[in-house]
């Protein structure tokens, strides 16, 4: 039964001449003339599958592709990862030909990374706690691509003392427009009132969030008033001028 089975299997296995056909299109749609053509021709064809060459020995553990390992569509998750640590999608797109040596286009990175877009849309509507007794606002500056971009960053904290990210904003400009459209934001997800609010003396800030949140006490950043101080020192005094004004700092705040 056995050698019958494999007379048939040897039959089956016979190249038929629309299998022939198949091949010479092939050979001659890449010019295949050597192995190295061949291995090329297959990885194009193949896409994503990876083939896992021998380790008679069982010397070698990879860690990104492990043995045996034919499918890598989880490359999503290794994109968002690239992404989310400030690569642009060029970057990403080599880096993922040099690692699985295949090539994605920067739109097939554009792609996955904008399946995110949904859930980040869903954290920054997400309802907030009433009543946050200590809001900061911070300001980060940061390079995209080829031009700057400011994120400003709400951050409360909240009744029971912990901190809490309230919003990302991406903007251009400071006016009070600006922040007042923030700020009613925050309402319309449920906040009712912020005690005092901690930010540097930014255009408009002031004037929108007394219309936002009247009874908000605004507060100038003791970093920031400290940092435009010192400009107006000298180099050779900064050290010493600083260390003063951290006394008198502290004296403010006993009295």
């Amino acid at each position: 039964m056995s050698i019958f089975m494999e007379r048939k299997r040897r039959k089956n296995s016979r190249l038929t001449d629309a299998k022939k056909n198949i091949i010479a299109s092939l050979i001659q749609e890449y010019d295949i003339q050597s192995a190295d053509d061949l291995q090329e021709a297959l990885k194009d064809l193949l896409g994503d599958t990876i083939q896992v060459p021998q380790d008679r020995e069982t010397s070698f553990e990879p860690k990104v592709v492990k043995k045996r390992q034919k499918d890598i569509s989880a490359i999503d998750d290794k994109i968002i990862s690239m992404y989310a640590k400030g690569l642009t999608t060029r970057q990403i797109s080599e880096q993922i030909e040099d690692i699985y040596g295949f090539e994605v286009s920067e739109s097939f990175v554009s792609n996955v990374t904008d399946k995110l877009l949904p859930q980040i849309e869903e954290w920054q509507d997400r309802p907030l706690e009433a009543l946050y007794p200590v809001s900061l606002l911070m300001l980060f500056i940061f390079l995209l691509e080829i031009r700057k971009k400011a994120a400003y960053i709400i951050l409360g904290i909240n009744e029971a003392g912990k901190k809490e990210v309230l919003s990302i904003e991406i903007g251009d400009n400071e006016s009070s427009k600006y922040w007042l459209g923030i700020f009613n934001n925050l309402k319309n997800r449920g906040s009712k009132d912020i005690l005092i609010l901690c930010a540097d003396g930014l255009s408009g800030m002031k004037e929108a969030v007394n219309v936002a949140f009247p009874k908000t006490e605004y507060q100038r950043c003791i970093v920031h008033q400290v940092r435009n101080t010192l400009k107006y020192v000298s180099d050779k005094d900064k050290k010493a001028f600083a260390n003063d004004l951290k006394i008198y700092i502290k004296l403010l705040q006993k009295k």
